[in-house]
């Protein structure tokens, strides 16, 4: 107890306080009540050197032989040392087995003591008699080889390895009743039960894993060869795309080639044949060279259609950036669409900003867009006028529309009014006008811009198409 004169023992082999017991130790009310005067203490250490206990003698007159007295006590010291130390050891043991047999038959995991002279299995919990499908007093009469699959020789070789502490941890494949095979994890220590060296085994269960496991391994080297078979046939249907691609390529151009050279001599001889130059004509001759002209000028614009087409879906058109001024070129564009507007009275308004609308793109792209956007707002446009407005989206983007007050689109058409050879009614009762490849050349151009384009239109009233792109081409 704090404050008596057991304690002041402490780090100490003995002690002896001759006179004045109470003076020194105030606070021990059982030495006052008593009325000892005088104490006398040696200590007893356990066989690992730690303190096991005290022997002390109280006395209520002065000790005047404190050498005797300390004598007398290191003897009755010596003698009490080894049944106290034999004492603290037993009970240290069964403190330690019974903590053990409080684990060992509570625990929900297989357990097992084993023996590993004999291998025999000395004793097993609840757990360990459910997981093996035997009872208890069976499986008490078994060796550990006869639920292991390994040669009875590599057994006994690991319980070895176990019992010099050489290894803790194994992996087998353990024999249950039914005859089947489980996977286990084995934690094994040497310990002592009753004065017996055994090894105390903890079994996991883990055959459940190991199939998980195996699964997925299976499933990875099925999507491994799945994924080089895909591979292969992509890596083939590539070099087979380039192959067709390389003659794609080869056959519009020389297409292309063979249609120019006989186009150009059609639409050039009847060009001269409509101003008279190689003679006087009458009036349905004109109509009908003229028409023959204006047949050659649109055939001419399918090819460059198709070709252009033909060039996107390859690949070979990408954005070719340049620093140029979007409301110049706007207003360019405006100077030379001008006289086909006017020729057809309709007026013509630009809207750009005050100052520059600098962009770093591809400005053949974009006028290309432009004009064709143009192109189709004359075409379909009796009267009225068109407007294109160029402003400033954000701070990263450029939007150009071009708005006519045309004869309009019906609603059912303008899902569709992109799509390749899409030819759109732009009137009641009207015929499908143009090659339908125009408008899809200017989706297809945007796209490679990193920008888009759309339509909004309203039959009768006219349309807007609006051509949307990022200020830096990537």
């Amino acid at each position: 107890m704090p404050g008596t004169p057991i304690v002041a023992t402490a780090g100490k082999r003995n002690i002896v306080i001759r006179t004045g017991l109470q003076d020194a130790f105030p606070e021990d009310q059982w030495a006052a009540a008593e009325g000892f005067d005088s104490f006398a203490a040696v200590v007893l250490t356990g066989a690992d050197g730690r303190n096991a206990g005290v022997l002390a003698v109280y006395s209520r007159n002065p000790n005047e032989v404190p050498d005797v007295t300390a004598g007398v006590l290191h003897l009755f010291a010596t003698r009490l040392l080894s049944p106290l130390r034999a004492l603290i050891g037993e009970r240290s043991l069964r403190e330690s087995e019974e903590r053990y047999s409080a684990i060992f038959e509570r625990s929900h995991l297989p357990m097992l003591l084993i023996d590993p002279i004999s291998t025999q299995i000395v004793d097993a919990n609840e757990a360990a008699c459910d997981f093996y499908g035997f009872s208890y007093g069976d499986i008490t009469t078994m060796s550990v080889i006869q639920i292991n699959t390994m040669p009875p020789d590599d057994v006994q070789q690991e319980l070895q390895r176990a019992v010099s502490k050489v290894r803790n941890y194994f992996q087998f494949h353990h024999k249950i009743a039914d005859g089947t095979v489980r996977d286990v994890e084995v934690y094994a220590n040497p310990i002592s039960i009753h004065s017996r060296e055994m090894l105390f085994e903890i079994v996991h269960d883990v055959t459940e894993r190991h199939q998980t496991d195996y699964e997925l391994e299976r499933y990875k080297q099925q999507l491994e060869e799945l994924l080089q078979r895909r591979t292969d046939d992509l890596i083939r249907t590539n070099v087979e795309l380039q192959q067709t691609t390389a003659a794609s390529d080869a056959f519009y151009e020389n297409v292309g080639a063979e249609f120019r050279t006989p186009l150009h001599t059609i639409i050039g001889f009847s060009d001269l044949l409509g101003k008279g130059m190689v003679g006087e004509l009458n009036e349905e001759q004109v109509r009908q060279i003229g028409m023959i002209l204006d047949a050659g000028r649109s055939l001419e614009a399918l090819v460059d259609d198709v070709l252009e087409l033909s060039r996107i879906d390859t690949g070979a058109e990408s954005c070719e950036p340049e620093d140029f001024d979007v409301a110049d070129l706007v207003r360019s564009i405006a100077v030379g669409i001008r006289p086909a507007a006017e020729e057809c009275e309709l007026a013509l308004d630009v809207s750009t900003p005050e100052g520059a609308l600098p962009v770093y793109s591809d400005r053949n792209k974009v006028e290309q867009i432009l004009l064709q956007l143009l192109a189709n707002a004359i075409k379909y446009t009796d009267e009225g006028s068109i407007r294109i407005n160029a402003a400033e989206v954000g701070t990263g983007a450029v939007r150009v529309s071009v708005t006519d007050t045309g004869r309009g689109i019906d609603a059912d058409e303008l899902p569709h009014i992109f799509e390749e050879f899409r030819q759109v009614v732009r009137q009641a009762g009207g015929t499908h006008e143009g090659t339908g490849l125009g408008l899809a050349v200017c989706r297809r151009l945007a796209e490679i811009l990193g920008g888009a384009i759309s339509v909004e239109s309203e039959v009768g009233r006219g349309s807007t198409f609006t051509l949307t792109f990022p200020k830096r081409c990537v």
